[in-house]
């Protein structure tokens, strides 16, 4: 069997019999190593699962099909199998690297822009309360606007309140505009956009906001929330 032989070999195996006789290989790398460089004939029999519908067998059986009548010394033959097994351990490594780099439906742009639509949608409703939950329910997240600091969520949450709940007080209608997102990580993001709240009489304020987020148990959630208003 050539060196040629060995990406040929890759293509026909069955993907899930490779990796998984990639990763078998891998852990007894040591004993497998010597079985089939020094007594490959033994390594037929003492590599082989009692299963004959193995995923390892199924390998050895390709390997020895590729292989069938071709002049190839039985020293090169297991020197050409180690090799392979080489290969296949690299297949599943990259494999597993592919696998685990994040997607376009694993980024965080989508579940934070949904997030906001969440938010609006509940300000529009009038559920503050559904609004708040998007943000981090505990003493560490931030909300800063005109000058003044809220630590914690329930600073946060009488903020809120107090400004567009108490008595004589509208919440208005919220739009948010020209948002992007950026990650910062695996688990944390900024969002940034502006933001247009209208009243009931028609008067109309705005700004823009810059928001940090952390990806939690429950979902991303925000964490570090500045809001400017527009100067009049």
């Amino acid at each position: 069997m050539s060196s040629d032989d060995v990406p040929k070999f890759l293509k026909i195996a069955p993907r899930a019999a490779l990796i998984d006789f990639a990763r078998s290989y891998l852990i007894h790398f040591g004993r497998a190593k010597l079985l089939l460089c020094r007594h490959p004939r033994v390594a037929q029999q003492e590599l082989r699962p009692p299963d004959s519908n193995d995923s390892h067998t199924t390998a050895w059986k390709i390997y020895c099909a590729a292989n069938r009548n071709r002049n190839t010394s039985v020293d090169r033959e297991a020197s050409m199998f180690h090799r392979l097994c080489v290969s296949a351990v690299v297949v599943l490594g990259l494999t597993t690297l592919i696998s685990a780099a994040p997607g376009d439906d694993e980024k965080p742009s989508a579940a934070i822009k949904t997030l906001l639509d969440t938010q609006v949608a509940c300000w529009n409703k009038k559920d503050l309360d559904g609004f708040l939950v998007t943000y981090w329910h505990n003493p560490g997240v931030v909300f800063l606007s005109g000058g003044t600091r809220s630590d914690g969520f329930d600073a946060l949450k009488t903020r809120y309140h107090n400004r567009y709940k108490a008595e004589g007080r509208e919440m208005g209608h919220l739009d948010f505009d020209g948002i992007e997102v950026q990650s910062l990580g695996a688990d944390f993001a900024f969002a940034r956009g502006r933001w247009k709240l209208t009243m009931g009489d028609g008067k109309v304020s705005g700004g823009l906001f810059t928001l940090i987020l952390r990806k939690l148990p429950e979902g991303w959630r925000i964490v570090h929330d500045h809001t400017s208003s527009a100067t009049p």
